[in-house]
């Protein structure tokens, strides 16, 4: 049975037709999960931060794979990294593919964008009970603000207070050099 997808997509690449190549792969072809469309994103942001957050939690809860479409500037988009951070707690599949090889409207790629998951990590707490999702903001990790730390199964003593790298557990794909339209279904299993 194939997996339900949520596309973490940054709000400036909404626009950008790349995205629908991926988005629109035979399959997921009828699950467009976590695309909200301007006007969607217009009428959350009227019950403000947690009105977007409850619209993107639903569309996570009812989902098992969690794809970061990486545009030029996906990687410092508030609301991408709420949609990883919440994607991780639930515990989707998370991974990313680069869309910026994928030709555009000028039949030309465009340089890939940094890889969000390496601007995003988390920490065990002290009692290694807890999970501290953070970002790197100024050249130092501090906590993401956005998603409270949140409790987990106790972890050896060797994992807690360091921060780990989302590159460490999410991997990442470039759609036209790792050929994202024969290779999706697997990277989603």
């Amino acid at each position: 049975m194939p997996k339900k997808v949520f596309f973490c997509i940054g709000t400036h690449d909404m626009s950008d037709l790349r995205i629908n190549v991926v988005r629109s792969h035979k399959l997921t072809h009828d699950n467009h999960g976590g695309y909200f469309s301007p006007f969607i994103w217009e009428s959350a942001a009227k019950a403000g931060d947690d009105g977007i957050k409850k619209m993107i939690d639903a569309q996570i809860q009812d989902s098992s794979a969690s794809v970061v479409l990486i545009g030029t500037n996906t990687y410092d988009q508030r609301w991408v990294k709420y949609e990883i951070f919440r994607s991780m707690r639930k515990g989707n599949k998370l991974l990313g593919i680069h869309i910026n090889g994928i030709e555009g409207r000028d039949g030309r790629g465009k340089s890939l964008g940094p890889n969000p998951f390496s601007y995003l990590g988390f920490m065990y707490s002290a009692d290694g009970t807890e999970i501290i999702p953070h970002e790197y903001r100024d050249e130092i990790w501090v906590p993401f603000s956005d998603m409270p730390p949140y409790k987990i199964k106790e972890v050896p003593e060797q994992h807690r207070n360091k921060i780990i790298t989302l590159t460490k557990i999410a991997k990442t794909y470039n759609w036209v050099v790792d050929k994202g339209a024969l290779n999706f279904p697997q990277w989603i299993s």
